[in-house]
């Protein structure tokens, strides 16, 4: 294969930034959106605060029964107890949601577990149906899709998940197909003399020596100073160049996909998100290195008289 013919496989390769930087923009904003909506962060609080009463249950419903026989005003004031119990360790992780929690009074009867948690799933149902809207821009509380002819609704914050889900592994393809054609691209590029058989895509600039030009020998000993630059400071420039217009198609996808990422909070399954960021991001690093080896790095090229027009 030709070195232009990788250079064309690279190029489209390029262009599929476009609608993979548009879907996890999308992510983002949903994201953001719900970290951002008062009504959404209450939700996430109170449903955060029901799966943990949720968790401890038994141990609420043992310390009402323990106190049944004593009164309603020692078994409210158990009921408290076990309850701040079970729901200060919550606190000192989640301190953000303070504001959320359930206020009783001793002299009130404390609702059951169970009641309490029911009341808590109401509320926070009633705030996430309320539509997301952020800069001007409304999104449903909930996504309609069609799977075969079969309409299927599902939150929207469920569908960025599974969205991430299915994104994570395209990345990674995407990715690692940028990396092995332009690390392939680069071999031939090391070997090649004539600049004309370089293919010209946004990413392949590289300094070139008109003819005529001083050699290093004379660089070195009319100016140092011009010698480094000329040996160090000239390819270390367009390595720099290179690596930030790959970043520009790079960057937007993956950028935004993490931040999708980091403003979900995945519960359960945190680790297997936290995972899929990491490989999309060594992938990510790995395009970035290939523009740093040293015959990548060193490349330069010169007009000799017989390429001159």
């Amino acid at each position: 294969m030709e070195p232009s013919a990788i250079g064309r496989r690279f190029e489209r390769l390029l262009f599929f930034a476009g609608p993979l930087a548009l879907m996890c923009v999308l992510m983002f904003f949903v994201a953001y959106a719900s970290e951002e909506q008062e009504e959404r962060r209450r939700a996430k609080c109170l449903r955060s605060i029901a799966e943990v009463i949720a968790n401890s249950q038994d141990d609420l419903e043992a310390a009402r029964s323990r106190s049944s026989k004593l009164g309603p005003r020692v078994q409210s004031i158990e009921a408290w107890s076990a309850l701040r119990q079970v729901l200060i360790p919550w606190e000192v992780r989640n301190s953000q949601c303070d504001q959320y929690l359930p206020k009783f009074d001793i002299k009130d009867k404390i609702p059951s577990p169970s009641e309490l948690i029911e009341r808590l799933s109401k509320e926070a149902d009633v705030l996430v149906a309320k539509p997301l809207t952020l800069y001007g821009v409304e999104l449903p509380d909930r996504a309609s899709i069609s799977a075969l002819g079969t309409p299927i609704r599902m939150e929207l914050q469920t569908l960025v998940r599974v969205l991430q889900v299915v994104l994570g592994p395209i990345l990674v393809l995407w990715l690692g197909s940028l990396y092995n054609t332009r690390h392939r691209e680069t071999l031939f590029i090391g070997h090649l003399s004539d600049v004309r058989g370089l293919y010209p895509h946004l990413i392949n600039v590289y300094p070139v020596s008109l003819h005529g030009a001083p050699t290093w020998n004379m660089l070195r000993k009319r100016s140092w100073i011009k010698f480094a630059m000329y040996r160090y400071g000239q390819p270390a420039l367009y390595a720099c160049i290179r690596i930030g217009l790959l970043s520009v198609f790079i960057a937007p996808p993956v950028g935004f996909y993490f931040g999708s990422l980091l403003l979900l909070d995945g519960g359960s399954y945190s680790s297997f998100f936290a995972a899929v960021g990491l490989v999309v991001a060594l992938f990510a690093l790995g395009n970035i290195i290939c523009e740093l080896l040293p015959w990548h790095v060193e490349k330069r090229f010169s007009i000799r008289p017989s390429a001159t027009l």
